[in-house]
């Protein structure tokens, strides 16, 4: 609520002006709303995904021949 009474006493919109420039000035600040909360939102989406991230990938190192392996005795 800060940010939108602080957006409305800069544009002006509480204190005088036509009422087409108050409807018009309200549409941007509306507009820079909307655009700042989808930043917000993407921002905690990335966030919150690189956070539950869970990886499948499985490292394997294996050394060695199959007839090495073909010597082995389990």
């Amino acid at each position: 609520m800060a940010i939108l009474f602080s957006a409305l006493s800069i544009a002006g919109v509480v204190t005088g002006g036509h009422t087409v420039t108050k409807v018009t000035q309200l549409f941007f600040i509306a507009c820079i709303l909307k655009a700042l909360g989808s930043i917000l939102v993407n921002a905690s989406h990335l966030f919150f995904a690189e956070m539950m991230f869970e990886s499948n990938v499985m490292y394997l190192k294996v050394e060695g021949t199959f007839t090495e392996s073909e010597n082995l005795n389990w």
